[in-house]
């Protein structure tokens, strides 16, 4: 994967902020999947009701209360946007850069907070001629109703394109 810059200035927000209609709709789902609970069960996640977003969604597995985070599933915008599938790898095992370090400190907080966690929109540079606009929703899952097992994300990816020097 080619290095990747995000804006460090960019806070992280609630989910009731978000931008994305697509992302505003994943999240409503996710809120009636819960209902009381503070997080659904990854089994009651139903493809049809994230169809809209289903190739930019991804799951991560919890290791050991948020210590590491294992890549579960990954939709096909997004493996074409990472560079290929990265299933049953660890977070840790990925190199240090910008994009996979936002995703460890992003991860973190939902855990801590035990609620979605949202950030953007905000321009990612992959190179000089690579520039998307990213809006990213992160939800907790929870097998038992009481830990936080999993992760689902929702990325909101846009390209954009980058005036050439001629025309700048």
């Amino acid at each position: 994967m080619d290095p990747v810059t995000l804006p460090d200035d960019k806070p992280f927000k609630p989910a009731t902020e978000l931008v994305s209609p697509a992302l505003r709709a994943a999240f409503r789902s996710w809120q009636q999947l819960a209902g009381e609970r503070f997080a659904p069960a990854r089994k009651d996640l139903v493809p049809s009701r994230f169809r809209d977003v289903l190739n930019s969604i991804f799951l991560m597995e919890v290791i050991d209360a948020g210590k590491d985070f294992r890549f579960a599933l990954g939709g096909e915008k997004l493996v074409r946007f990472m560079d290929g599938r990265h299933a049953g790898k660890l977070l840790s095992e990925m190199p240090e850069n910008p994009y996979y370090t936002g995703m460890r400190i992003m991860f973190s907080l939902c855990i801590q907070m035990a609620a979605p966690v949202a950030r953007g929109p905000f321009r990612v540079m992959r190179d000089a001629f690579d520039s998307h606009l990213m809006e990213v929703l992160i939800m907790p899952l929870s097998s038992d109703g009481k830990t936080l097992t999993d992760l689902l994300g929702v990325v909101d990816l846009k390209q954009q394109s980058i005036p050439s020097a001629k025309s700048a």
